[in-house]
């Protein structure tokens, strides 16, 4: 198994932009043991969790866009054009998949299923970029480390207690 870090510097409207690509590679046999550990939902680079709620909120915008116009256009294709009206009802469901869709492009925190798939981390400074990636390697190695103590699994281990 390996880490393969890419660090991209690219212009932006702001200023410069730095741009950390993550991605595990891995042979079948560590990505069955890995996907035994739920890869979606262990987090392996945190982020400010005040951000992860700014964040959702501005997604609901979006989301709620984009929710209005799939539902148009799912009625359009499967119902015809009278019943555009009933657009906001469908809509109001697809609301939070939408938002939870757009969330997802642009949230910061990083899981282990992220890096079995690639992900690109945006920083604004090359500090940050630096302080991310040796963060991400270790929690990576440290999280590697304990699946490798997994294979034990269904062994008996002996522990000597020695009373003080």
């Amino acid at each position: 198994m390996e880490l393969l870090l890419k660090r991209e510097e690219k212009p932006g409207a702001l200023g410069r932009r730095y741009d950390l690509f993550a991605k595990l590679e891995l042979t079948p046999e560590e990505l069955a043991h890995v996907r035994k550990t739920k890869p979606e939902k262990t987090i392996i680079l945190k982020d400010d969790p005040r951000k992860g709620q700014t964040s959702w909120r501005l997604c609901m915008i979006p989301g709620a866009i984009l929710a209005m116009v799939v539902a148009a256009v799912l009625l359009v294709l499967f119902f015809g054009l009278p019943y555009v009206m009933a657009t906001v009802p469908v809509a109001a469901i697809l609301w939070l998949p939408c938002t939870k869709l757009i969330y997802n492009q642009f949230r910061q925190f990083v899981t282990v299923g992220d890096l079995i798939t690639g992900r690109t981390i945006h920083c604004k400074s090359l500090d940050e970029l630096y302080a991310k990636e040796q963060e991400l390697s270790e929690n990576v190695k440290q999280h590697m480390n304990y699946l490798a103590e997994m294979s034990s699994l269904g062994n008996t281990q002996r522990i000597k207690l020695n009373p003080e």
